[in-house]
């Protein structure tokens, strides 16, 4: 067969090996997850949410989704489709990182996706632009223990995702 050739600078490489050092760094750190009768809790407050709302519930996938990113992972990664209930599984999940005691942020590439990811989980968020901004000024807002929540993480570049995970990484935070 004939061997494909790829061009790439030496900038982006860079950025790649970062993130996959720093992603990896982060799935293998634990930070002992958020306790069983704190995410019990928070499922039994939503479920009567729901109950009282429409009838409804969580779902078997949203339930196994909250104990994997409440778990003691520091990175952990949600996919759904629009519509299939990921900031319902966030508004859970807020809800029992707040009774152990954990600082959450939010952040989305623009400003609106960020306000939508408030406005649905209730997690106060902010661009990761003006997150990056913060640090390069000295400023930190997110501490060793904080959760930082990046919705539409897919829709980053890979040198802003390579700067902010390894940036995470080296504060402590999940």
């Amino acid at each position: 067969g004939q061997e494909k050739v790829a061009y790439s600078t030496k900038d982006y490489l860079t950025a790649e090996n970062t993130l996959q050092s720093a992603a990896s760094a982060l799935s293998a750190r634990t930070s002992g997850g958020v306790r069983a009768t704190s995410i019990q809790s928070a499922i039994q407050q939503q479920d009567t949410e729901m109950r009282q709302r429409f009838g409804g519930q969580l779902s078997d996938e949203q339930r196994i989704a909250l104990h994997r990113i409440l778990g003691s992972s520091d990175l952990s990664c949600v996919v759904g489709l629009a519509g299939s209930g990921k900031s319902t599984l966030l508004k859970t999940a807020n809800a029992a990182w707040a009774q152990q005691g954990v600082n959450v942020h939010g952040a989305a590439l623009a400003g609106k996706a960020a306000e939508e990811l408030r406005s649905a989980s209730g997690i106060a968020s902010r661009t990761l632009a003006s997150i990056e901004a913060s640090w390069e000024n000295g400023y930190n807002p997110i501490a060793a223990g904080d959760v930082l929540v990046v919705d539409e993480a897919g829709m980053l570049g890979t040198r802003q995702l390579a700067r902010v995970t390894a940036k995470l990484h080296s504060i402590g935070a999940k």
